[in-house]
């Protein structure tokens, strides 16, 4: 045989078994992106349907709480939004009614303290039997009244509210936060009215104690 054929019939093979392993070679690194592929895939899946299912126990939950169904879900909650909505304008109306109220009171308990006449300014306490916002409306009445230093004392609360009037020779602020320095708690404001509250101590007594040197 012509060893020139034999190299070429040689040649061919090589060539034709190369293309061969280069072809399985591709289609195996295809075969792998694709169980690639397929196994994300698969997981994306499990996670879709696993957030659906959860989604819908969710939606069913909130239903259940709505006293309705899944489908009439978003209906309810406009119902239910458009209750608080009613609800928070009818809560406004009471606390101004509250407020009004609790003003016209201050008043009248002002002109019955100062019916007999009233000699001020003066450093003036004031216990109560009632709440913060009481204090409140008491002072904020009080220079009306007393051109001096008026502190309004809430028991049980252990709350305090300080008004000063133009005669008065320290702030409000200032009188609230010496009252808290002794009593404990804290105490704020401007230098016309400040309030304070959480006292450790015998509130009234510090607050006597203290007005008796203002008034010194």
């Amino acid at each position: 045989m012509d060893p020139r054929m034999t190299r070429k019939r040689l040649l061919a093979i090589a060539a034709g078994v190369a293309t061969i392993v280069g072809t399985n070679l591709y289609w195996w690194q295809r075969l792998e992106t694709t169980r690639d592929a397929v196994a994300v895939s698969r997981e994306r899946d499990r996670e879709v349907t696993a957030a659906t299912t959860g989604s819908a126990a969710l939606l069913e939950r909130a239903a259940e709480l709505a006293g309705t169904t899944p489908e009439e879900l978003p209906e309810a909650i406009e119902a239910l939004e458009a209750q608080r909505s009613d609800a928070e304008k009818a809560l406004n109306v009471v606390k101004t009614d509250l407020g009004d109220a609790r003003s016209r009171w201050a008043r009248r308990w002002w002109e019955a303290r100062t019916a007999s006449g009233f000699e001020g300014p003066e450093t003036l306490v004031v216990t109560i039997e009632g709440e913060s916002d009481d204090a409140q409306a008491l002072a904020k009445r009080a220079t009306e009244y007393n051109d001096g230093v008026t502190v309004v004392v809430a028991e049980p609360s252990n709350s305090f509210v300080v008004s000063a009037g133009d005669a008065a020779e320290c702030g409000a602020d200032e009188i609230a936060r010496r009252i808290a320095d002794r009593a404990g708690g804290g105490a704020g404001g401007s230098s016309t009215l400040a309030t304070g509250g959480g006292a450790s101590d015998d509130l009234r007594t510090v607050v006597d104690e203290l007005t008796a040197e203002l008034s010194v």
